[in-house]
């Protein structure tokens, strides 16, 4: 068993509040900040060389409106 699996299998046995205390450490951790920042700054470079190719389109607002709305009223969230 891999130390990530037993960790599973511990967070598994605590209480909701332990769950809840469990996550909001893993979530406000500085390595997870710094891993995410990393990711985001890839994300916004390949948007940049997407950009520079040409490869954009227009944003219709109505239409992302629309499905919003769609979503929300059938229950279907992301």
């Amino acid at each position: 068993m891999t130390t990530v699996e037993e960790i599973k299998k511990a967070a598994a046995n605590l209480s909701p509040d332990e769950q809840v205390e469990l996550f909001q450490w893993l979530e406000n951790s500085d390595e997870l900040r710094r891993l995410r920042y990393e990711q985001l700054k890839r994300d916004i470079a390949a948007g940049i060389e997407e950009a520079d190719r040409g490869e954009t389109s227009l944003l219709d607002i109505e239409e992302i409106k629309s499905v919003v709305r769609e979503r929300a009223n059938s229950g279907n969230h992301p």
